[in-house]
């Protein structure tokens, strides 16, 4: 790296730090990019690295264009970053885009796109949220095909009504065989129609739960969850995504990406909502189980190189603490010193033979923070 991307680099950290983005940028699980002046690449997050594919050292420097899918969608971007600059520094309420990206690996993801631009020392940065949305994609799409059957389907019962009953029998078939669960909602306590995924993850059977007030079929723990989940849908009157920790009929909690689409009639009024639901609790362990590996990683790597470093100097502190123990036959005193020095440099020797040994990524308490449990962590 050249001298002058090493300044430019320190500069736009120094930046971050005063506009008290770096602690979110740090944190968070979207992918969080922040583009300088030159509208090229400043920052990106470690969610964006895991998005994208491009480490931060990669990506540092490029055009955010490179990473888009055709000119049409390059050009989105380019009037919606201009928007939002011409806004004085204002963060732009509801602007959103939706775009489809490449990869490093040449695959393609669908991801929703928010701008906060800043001024700072009288530049313009742009603050980008980025929001993979390629799962809910799929669920819609599902969504959409079983709406175009229905279609089809409700067209072929009116042409020849003898069949009516066939044809919706082979609709709750195809909607009871699949794990996506899928309901729609009269208003925020009545359900509407139910497949199996759904009955079965509420622990009721489909004729139990259809038409029914949640009041009248749910204890009071699980009727205020849901009731406070379909609030948001009918409360907002546009379609919603949320992860919700809910517990399932065998009292097992589980993460489930939930999708609620409100349907509206001719005046604006919400006739009902369409809602999906995916359980992604598998999906949410593995991401943690990727992360505790990486972590672990460098804790070895750091440990490594401890080890290697303390070693030698602890080998000849032993080797002189013995000789000087070896002279000091006459002097009880010295000689009870050298015992306790010897007895420290043991316990380091110990230590670093336990960074050497480890198996896992374990943490204790320690003050305000945790530090790595070495002896639980080694063999």
């Amino acid at each position: 790296m050249s001298t002058t991307k090493k300044e430019n680099q320190k500069i736009n950290r120094t930046i971050l730090e005063k506009s008290g983005l770096a602690n979110l940028i740090a944190c968070a699980s979207d992918g969080i990019i922040m583009l300088d002046p030159d509208e090229k690449i400043a920052f990106w997050n470690k969610a964006s690295e895991v998005m994208f594919g491009y480490t931060e050292k990669e990506a540092a420097g490029r055009k955010f264009t490179g990473f888009l899918l055709n000119s049409e969608q390059k050009e989105l971007f380019r009037e919606s970053l201009l928007i939002s600059r011409q806004n004085n520094g204002k963060r732009l309420s509801g602007r959103k885009i939706e775009l489809e990206i490449i990869k490093k690996d040449k695959d393609r993801s669908t991801v929703n796109l928010s701008f906060n631009s800043l001024i700072l020392d009288d530049q313009h940065y742009t603050v980008m949220i980025i929001h993979d949305i390629s799962n809910q994609k799929k669920v819609e799409d599902d969504l959409r095909f079983i709406n175009e059957h229905l279609l089809e389907q409700t067209t072929v019962i009116k042409e020849m009504g003898l069949q009516a009953e066939i044809a919706k029998g082979e609709l709750m078939l195809l909607l009871d065989n699949i794990n996506i669960q899928i309901w729609y909602l009269t208003d925020k306590e009545t359900y509407g129609a139910v497949n199996k995924a759904h009955a079965v993850f509420i622990g009721f059977s489909k004729n139990q739960l259809e038409y029914e007030r949640l009041s009248d079929i749910l204890p009071n723990d699980k009727y205020e969850k849901w009731t406070e989940i379909n609030k948001r849908a009918f409360d907002s009157g546009k379609q919603i995504h949320s992860e919700e920790l809910i517990e399932n009929s065998a009292g097992e909690k589980r993460i489930i990406l939930i999708t609620m689409t409100p349907s509206l009639d001719e005046t604006g009024k919400i006739k009902h909502v369409i809602c999906t639901g995916e359980d992604i609790t598998e999906q949410k362990k593995m991401e943690r189980n990727r992360i505790q590996k990486e972590k672990f990683k460098g804790v070895l790597e750091l440990a490594g190189a401890a080890c290697h470093e303390l070693n030698q100097p602890l080998q000849i502190l032993s080797g002189h603490i013995k000789l000087m123990q070896l002279k000091s036959d006459g002097d009880h005193g010295r000689k009870e010193k050298l015992e306790i020095i010897d007895e420290q440099i043991e316990r380091m020797t110990e230590i670093t033979r336990r960074l050497q040994n480890l198996t896992s990524y374990e943490t204790k308490g320690y003050l305000d923070s945790k530090i790595i449990d070495i002896y639980k962590a080694s063999r």
